[in-house]
């Protein structure tokens, strides 16, 4: 069977509870995200959202800022686990960092847990680099690595 066309597009308010329940499913609690902090972070006008679409189907979805002094950063890269492993986190982290580009950032971090290799790979291969490992940054419990990449103008 061909694989489906996927789309890129901005996030849109009716897309709200889609997200809340990937980001539930792809992080356990504590480390997902509650509702009224996905609402702020995608209502902050200094972020954005992008989703991910198959079909009129959320297959993951992007949550991005701009930081002050140029640096963009990487909230959350969420993929529904049905729609893992076909290129759709790369081309969302793709798409968000030339965005956070046109929007002036000169560079984007973001933390990842030191447990989630799957993640860490796609990072690497995409350019970031670990700068620091941020001791218990999940739940006081878990490490996380802040990676970080240059962007070029």
């Amino acid at each position: 069977m061909p694989a489906m066309e996927i789309t890129i597009r901005d996030f849109e308010e009716k897309d709200l509870l889609h997200l809340y329940f990937i980001d539930q499913i792809c992080y356990p609690p504590g480390i997902s995200y509650d509702m009224e902090a996905m609402f702020s972070f995608l209502f902050d006008p200094a972020n954005f959202g992008m989703v991910a679409e198959e079909e009129g189907k959320i297959a993951g979805f992007v949550l991005a800022g701009l930081k002050p002094r140029g640096c963009g950063h990487i909230i959350t890269l969420d993929i529904h686990p049905n729609f893992r492993c076909r290129g759709i986190g790369k081309t969302l982290l793709t798409k968000a960092e030339e965005r956070l580009n046109s929007l002036g950032a000169k560079k984007v971090v973001l933390e990842v847990d030191v447990r989630n290799m799957p993640a860490i790979s796609l990072y690497r291969k995409v350019g970031y680099k670990v700068v620091k490992r941020l001791n218990r940054y999940y739940l006081s419990r878990y490490d996380a690595y802040l990676m970080e990449k240059s962007l070029k103008k």
